[in-house]
């Protein structure tokens, strides 16, 4: 049963940066900014999961049938509305305030003009470190570890990702290029041959 409710205190976070900006030499510029984001009380629905899991935890969670079970298929849930059947088992699965989010990372920028007889050459890099990103799925329970990772089937966050971009002097008729880097992660299974991640680039002229 899905739906909302009523006791839902209001969803909180608390954000942190701090960074500098530096230019070494002529012509480069480099910003480099650390972020701490913590958000308390998302408002989510405890995954089927961590329910299943835990039976003594989320006992509140289960309306069983006369049988002592929960309806087993799908089809025969079309007749369990509005839930009051007694052959109708179900668990409970409205909106909550779960555990949270914990994420820090670096923001990096650089840019840099490279002077040439044809002309000036842009460069400009913007890239994400992300250093930790933990997902808490309900209050008290563990705090899942989603960076670079699968985590009990969660998406895991990319743990490095930047795109890097040249514009040359003749960027009015089309000259330039933009490259996309996102980089490995442990998959939730492995390939046939084994490994266990995996790199994605993606390039394009622009």
């Amino acid at each position: 049963m899905f739906g909302g409710n009523s006791s839902l205190k209001p969803e909180t976070s608390d954000n942190f940066d701090v960074g500098f900006i530096v230019a070494p030499v002529k012509d480069l510029g480099i910003t480099v900014d650390w972020y701490r984001i913590t958000i308390k009380n998302e408002i989510q629905t405890i995954p089927n999961t961590a329910i299943y899991g835990n039976p003594t935890t989320f006992a509140n969670y289960y309306v069983l049938n006369n049988a002592g079970t929960l309806t087993q298929a799908t089809n025969l849930a079309i007749d369990c509305v509005p839930y009051t059947a007694p052959t109708c088992g179900y668990m409970y699965q409205n909106s909550q305030n779960t555990g949270g989010i914990e994420t820090d990372g670096l923001d990096i920028s650089g840019k840099y003009l490279v002077r040439t007889s044809i002309g000036n050459f842009k460069a400009s890099l913007e890239g994400t470190l992300i250093t930790k990103y933990l997902l808490q799925t309900y209050t008290g329970g563990p705090q899942l570890n989603l960076d670079g990772e699968f985590n009990q089937g969660y998406q895991p966050r990319i743990k490095w990702s930047h795109e890097l971009t040249v514009d040359s002097p003749f960027s009015n008729q089309g000259g330039g290029s933009t490259t996309n880097w996102q980089a490995g992660f442990n998959p939730l299974y492995s390939d046939p041959t084994g490994r266990a991640f995996y790199v994605r680039l993606k390039y394009q002229f622009l």
